[in-house]
Protein backbone atom coordinates (compact mmCIF):
# COMPACT_ATOMS: atom_id res chain seq x y z
CA UNK A 1 0.00 0.00 0.00
CA UNK A 2 1.60 3.59 -0.79
CA UNK A 3 2.37 5.55 2.56
CA UNK A 4 0.76 9.09 0.14
CA UNK A 5 -2.34 9.47 -1.85
CA UNK A 6 -2.52 11.91 -4.54
CA UNK A 7 -4.81 14.25 -5.00
CA UNK A 8 -5.84 12.14 -8.23
CA UNK A 9 -6.36 9.18 -6.64
CA UNK A 10 -8.38 11.29 -3.88
CA UNK A 11 -10.70 12.62 -6.54
CA UNK A 12 -11.07 9.60 -8.44
CA UNK A 13 -12.45 8.01 -5.02
CA UNK A 14 -14.58 10.65 -4.56
CA UNK A 15 -15.63 10.31 -8.03
CA UNK A 16 -16.49 6.60 -6.86
CA UNK A 17 -17.88 7.15 -3.45
CA UNK A 18 -20.47 10.30 -5.66
CA UNK A 19 -21.47 7.09 -8.37
CA UNK A 20 -22.65 4.82 -5.08
CA UNK A 21 -24.24 7.26 -3.51
CA UNK A 22 -26.66 8.01 -6.53
CA UNK A 23 -26.51 4.28 -6.77
CA UNK A 24 -27.86 3.58 -2.95
CA UNK A 25 -29.89 6.72 -3.57
CA UNK A 26 -31.66 5.59 -6.71
CA UNK A 27 -32.30 1.61 -4.67
CA UNK A 28 -33.51 3.52 -1.58
CA UNK A 29 -36.08 5.38 -3.64
CA UNK A 30 -37.33 2.47 -5.70
CA UNK A 31 -37.95 -0.10 -2.89
CA UNK A 32 -39.70 3.01 -0.98
CA UNK A 33 -37.45 2.60 2.18
CA UNK A 34 -36.95 5.42 5.36
CA UNK A 35 -33.55 5.71 5.74
CA UNK A 36 -33.56 7.04 9.26
CA UNK A 37 -30.78 9.57 9.73
CA UNK A 38 -28.20 9.31 12.28
CA UNK A 39 -28.91 10.40 15.46
CA UNK A 40 -25.89 12.40 16.03
CA UNK A 41 -26.50 14.39 13.54
CA UNK A 42 -29.41 16.53 15.30
CA UNK A 43 -26.87 17.07 18.00
CA UNK A 44 -24.13 18.48 15.64
CA UNK A 45 -26.88 20.30 13.89
CA UNK A 46 -27.42 21.69 17.63
CA UNK A 47 -23.83 22.12 18.20
CA UNK A 48 -23.28 24.50 14.92
CA UNK A 49 -26.62 26.34 15.56
CA UNK A 50 -25.31 27.92 19.63
CA UNK A 51 -22.17 28.97 17.54
CA UNK A 52 -20.09 26.08 18.47
CA UNK A 53 -19.04 24.37 15.12
CA UNK A 54 -15.27 23.12 16.38
CA UNK A 55 -17.03 20.97 18.92
CA UNK A 56 -19.40 19.54 16.79
CA UNK A 57 -16.01 18.69 14.15
CA UNK A 58 -14.46 17.10 17.31
CA UNK A 59 -17.67 15.18 18.32
CA UNK A 60 -17.84 14.05 14.54
CA UNK A 61 -14.67 13.16 14.34
CA UNK A 62 -14.41 10.72 17.88
CA UNK A 63 -17.78 9.36 16.11
CA UNK A 64 -16.94 8.35 12.75
CA UNK A 65 -13.72 8.15 13.13
CA UNK A 66 -13.13 10.58 10.38
CA UNK A 67 -10.34 13.21 9.58
CA UNK A 68 -10.89 17.14 10.05
CA UNK A 69 -11.08 17.81 6.19
CA UNK A 70 -13.42 15.15 6.29
CA UNK A 71 -15.87 15.93 9.34
CA UNK A 72 -16.04 19.84 8.53
CA UNK A 73 -17.78 18.71 4.78
CA UNK A 74 -20.14 16.13 6.73
CA UNK A 75 -20.43 19.74 8.93
CA UNK A 76 -21.47 21.23 5.88
CA UNK A 77 -23.23 19.13 4.17
CA UNK A 78 -25.52 18.76 7.36
CA UNK A 79 -26.10 22.69 6.71
CA UNK A 80 -28.41 22.23 3.84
Amino acid sequence: MPLFVSSSDIAALSLRVDRLQRTLDAVVAHLDVDVPADPIDEELREMVRAGRPIDAIKRYREHSGAGLAESKLYLDGLGR
